[in-house]
């Protein structure tokens, strides 16, 4: 496995571990050196050798939020995660929308999108986007997402 960089990784303790491509050849997992050890030695991932990957240390996530965005607006969102364990609630903290907001202005992967934000030590920081047609709605206000996917796209 290389980083999407192109040099090997040399893992100390826990990482964060995922292809660099979408292609689900595995999904992202939390990864030790002993278990990197293994998957490097087990002939049934050689294919995995040469693919690159990105890299990550663990970051402790206090709470997460998915927000469904239409038309590079965020038009309804949800908390889905606190200290690790679900836990839905509506009420989002304005401080979140508008860092949204704020990664929505630089660059987005699409114009309509979710993308779930996690509060760290280091502040808030995008953990991923997703596709708006199978991302799951926690405790987002539905209706307002259909409304707007209505208005926007007919």
């Amino acid at each position: 496995m290389r980083h999407a960089g192109g040099r090997p990784h040399r893992a100390h303790g826990n990482i964060f571990i995922r292809p660099a491509e979408d292609n689900k050849a595995f999904d992202g997992m939390l990864m030790d050196t002993e278990m990197l050890a293994d998957w490097r030695r087990d002939p049934a991932r050689a294919r995995l050798h040469k693919m690159q990957v990105i890299v990550s240390p663990v970051k402790a996530i206090y709470c997460e939020y998915r927000l469904f965005i239409v038309k590079r607006k965020v038009v309804s969102a949800s908390v889905y995660r606190i200290g690790g364990r679900a836990e839905l609630s509506p009420t989002v903290e304005d401080d979140v929308l508008d860092y949204a907001r704020a990664i929505i202005e630089r660059w987005t992967p699409a114009d309509s999108f979710v993308m779930d934000v996690g509060l760290t030590q280091d502040g808030l920081k995008v953990i991923e986007f997703n596709n708006i047609n199978s991302s799951g709605f926690y405790a987002i206000n539905v209706p307002k997402y259909v409304d707007a996917i209505q208005t926007q796209y007919g």
